[in-house]
């Protein structure tokens, strides 16, 4: 006699778990395997950050650690924060500091950029005009003005360095909130930081935009990679095996039947599948777990415990070892004639 006991909940949800680590686990290997390396072309990649990393450099406000080294670690001199530093040691820090054993000078850097328009490959690639060392003393570094504590801007000629002085020792210069945060010039012609001008120039973003879209479109790789593998671990494998269960479901001695007590038809797997795959796991992620709701609650509250795609493919999730059921109403018949004539 057919006996069909519905799974629980729990069991459900812990099969589904394991579905799912299947699938994102493989979804990742072929990702990283064969996928990203097809989709992305690693030397244009790597001659882009190049291109920006020597544009950062010939800007003269950003140092690479070694002169003879790649430009692998860039730091901004103009946005770099000064944790920790004291305030009476603030303009020597401007003034001097040692990077890895490089003497480097925000002063003199910043004050070079609009001194001597950095140059790459031989172009003025930042459209940066050259000024003087009066309109940068005034207009960057706002000497004069009284909400500066800044006293002279001069070349010294020991070290070779453009150095400031200050008016008030015990008051901490205002350079540290123009240079640290976003220097903005009354006069010159960029209202906008120095780091931005480099960023902001067309060779930058040329080369920063070919990055971005080339990353995209490796990242979206992992959609397809997502769909075959689900085609595996939520199609082909219940389709293939004898009750329409998957691995997850195999493992917790569940299965899937008709709505009606019966083995589940073929083509019955289809729908079933594009339900659960468009509806349930896309749906539900665009609309942020909304549909997984939806699914819970239609799971708690129908008479069969059926969610969106056992609708859609006419099914039921059971336990196997509590329930008796047969492959169609042929055989159900048989087996009860065969019963009453014994």
């Amino acid at each position: 006699m057919k006996c069909i006991v519905l799974a629980k909940m729990a069991r459900r949800i812990f099969a589904a778990l394991i579905d799912f680590v299947l699938t994102l686990g493989l979804a990742l290997a072929a990702f990283f395997a064969i996928a990203l390396p097809l989709s992305l072309d690693t030397d244009v990649y790597n001659k882009n950050v190049k291109t920006m990393n020597e544009l950062k450099i010939e800007s003269r406000l950003y140092v690479r650690p070694y002169e003879n080294s790649d430009p692998e670690l860039i730091i901004d001199l103009t946005t770099q924060e000064l944790t920790g530093i004291n305030d009476e040691k603030s303009i020597e820090y401007f003034n001097s500091f040692d990077y890895k054993g490089t003497k480097m000078s925000v002063i003199d850097s910043l004050t070079r950029f609009y001194l001597e328009p950095p140059m790459y490959n031989g172009e003025n690639i930042f459209n940066v005009q050259q000024t003087t060392l009066n309109d940068i003393a005034a207009n960057v570094f706002k000497v004069g003005n009284p909400v500066s504590n800044i006293k002279e801007l001069k070349l010294n000629e020991e070290t070779n360095f453009y150095e400031i002085t200050v008016i008030d020792d015990d008051k901490k210069p205002v350079t540290i909130e123009y240079v640290s945060q976003c220097i903005k010039p009354d006069t010159l012609e960029y209202t906008t930081s120095v780091s931005e001008i480099v960023i902001n120039s067309d060779m930058y973003k040329k080369a920063d935009e070919a990055n971005r879209n080339m990353m995209l479109f490796a990242i979206l790789m992992i959609i397809p990679c997502l769909f075959a593998t689900s085609l595996i671990f939520y199609f082909i494998i219940p389709i293939c095996s004898k009750n329409g269960e998957s691995i997850g479901k195999y493992i917790l001695g569940l299965g899937v039947l008709s709505a009606d007590g019966y083995v589940l038809k073929k083509y019955h797997h289809v729908p079933r599948y594009i339900s659960l795959f468009i509806l349930e796991l896309a749906g539900g992620i665009l609309s942020f777990g909304g549909l997984f709701l939806v699914t819970y609650v239609m799971f708690c509250f129908t008479k069969k415990r059926r969610s969106i795609h056992d609708f859609c493919g006419n099914s039921v999730v059971i336990d196997k070892k509590a329930s008796v059921w047969f492959v169609d109403k042929d055989q159900e018949y048989r087996y009860n004639y065969k019963t009453r004539i014994n």
